[in-house]
């Protein structure tokens, strides 16, 4: 089972945090040289500005990206709407599967037998993401409806079957 990438969200996304990032690059920039912030202000919008920045980068990345958004298969589920893309989720690696009760939902929980063992497997950059996705989230895999092309109803229905079937 396929399920594409919403690339209109993405793109909307991605243009929205950069007028974000920039906005606050230059302006944290003109009120450090004009002498009117502070150090730790200027700090904040530099950061702020960095994390924006860094956003658009990751959303541009999945509106060029031509892979499927949402694969689903006998073996486990890859997730390619957000970064890193391509790694697999093994069904033998799923303990459970949240399904939020608000409509529409931000996303669906994908809850891990041992988040540990997951973590061994990735490279240092999926693994500060999926790390901090967890702090958030409480589990690293976070599937996000907004990145997708389904509504709520048709996810929630796919993910239920495999999970009956697999998990």
């Amino acid at each position: 089972m396929q399920i594409a990438i919403s690339k209109g969200k993405a793109l909307f996304y991605m243009i929205l945090s950069t007028l974000i990032g920039i906005t606050c690059i230059v302006f944290g920039g003109y009120w450090i040289i004009s002498g009117e912030v502070s150090i730790t202000k200027f700090c904040l919008f530099l950061s702020v500005g960095t994390v924006m920045s860094t956003y658009a980068y990751a959303q541009f990345q999945v509106v060029r990206s031509s892979s499927v958004g949402l694969l689903l298969s006998p073996e486990g589920l890859i997730d390619n709407s957000t970064l890193p893309n391509d790694i697999l989720i093994k069904w033998s690696e799923v303990k459970t599967i949240e399904y939020p009760a608000i409509d529409p939902p931000p996303h669906f929980s994908v809850l891990l037998k041992d988040d540990s063992e997951f973590f061994s497997h990735l490279d240092w950059f999926s693994n500060l993401y999926f790390r901090i996705t967890k702090f958030w989230y409480k589990t690293p895999i976070v599937l996000v409806l907004d990145n997708l092309k389904c509504s709520t109803n048709e996810l929630k229905s796919v993910l239920q079957d495999y999970s009956t079937k697999y998990v």
